[in-house]
């Protein structure tokens, strides 16, 4: 604590992730599936973390800073390909999804967040963040039928976008007895993705930006609320998931995010 508004921090941890099975049975003999079952072996972590944490200007703004490095041993993660199980029947693939161990990977980033009140009429939050995630070391290597051979070593992990930012900003107004108004903004940004765990660009969901608006009130005693909202102002159109399971037979699985919604809603503390 180098003066009694800032303080440093550093941390390491360990852990592990249990061991896990495969339950993703999609076709072939009870035999085939039994053998797709695993286990699948611990993940192991090693957590590095450092940051900061400050508050300026008579404590009306804080910033807090971190920086993280995660290293992974037996990384768990889901890879879905086409198989051809029976060696008879070449002509009847099957999809198969399995949990398994990719090997080593490693996760490093920084994030910031920063809110300000200079007054009681006032908030203003910003925050954002950096991630950078590789395999970087792998035995797998599998086919596609349009990538072709695709080995993990040196591919990203999957829904890992390199960037996010988010933004607040929130007017109060007083009203004696009445309780408290507030208007309040909010926007959110972030990179492009990928959902697949072999990084085909068609499960590559791009960047995209949302807006809020809000209307709240709190009756003095704090007993009671109410939200008027509209949320997706601008009825963005984007994907939260792309699914490339079924890619060979010419489809995407895609899940589609809310649009445009308003609404109210009431709240009581007791």
């Amino acid at each position: 604590e180098a003066t009694p508004d800032n303080s440093l921090y550093a941390s390491y941890s360990r852990g592990a992730k249990s061991v896990g099975y495969s339950v993703f049975y999609t076709g072939g003999s009870a035999a085939i599936n039994a053998a797709k079952t695993g286990p699948v072996g611990q993940e192991h972590v090693d957590a590095f973390e450092i940051g900061s944490k400050n508050r300026f200007f008579d404590r009306t703004l804080t910033l807090n800073l971190a920086g993280f490095y995660y290293l992974f041993d037996g990384k768990q993660e889901l890879l879905t390909v086409v198989e051809y199980p029976d060696p008879s029947q070449p002509q009847t693939p099957i999809l198969n999804t399995r949990f398994l161990n990719v090997g080593k990977a490693e996760i490093y980033g920084a994030e910031l967040e920063m809110n300000y009140a200079p007054s009681e009429r006032w908030d203003f939050g910003l925050s954002g963040g950096l991630l950078y995630t590789e395999i970087t070391d792998s035995d797998i290597v599998f086919s596609t039928p349009r990538l072709g051979i695709v080995p993990l070593e040196g591919r990203p992990l999957p829904s890992t976008p390199r960037w996010n930012l988010s933004a607040q900003i929130a007017h109060h107004i007083p009203a004696g007895d009445l309780g408290v108004f507030t208007l309040q903004a909010e926007a959110r940004a972030q990179a492009k993705q990928n959902s697949g765990l072999n990084n085909d660009p068609l499960a590559t969901i791009p960047s995209y930006g949302l807006v809020n608006f809000r209307f709240l009130w709190e009756s003095k005693d704090k007993s009671y609320n109410v939200q008027a909202f509209v949320t997706n102002v601008f009825n963005k159109a984007y994907f939260v998931g792309i699914s490339d399971s079924n890619i060979g037979a010419g489809a995407l699985i895609t899940q589609q995010a809310e649009p445009r919604l308003w609404g109210l809603k009431f709240g009581a503390s007791f």
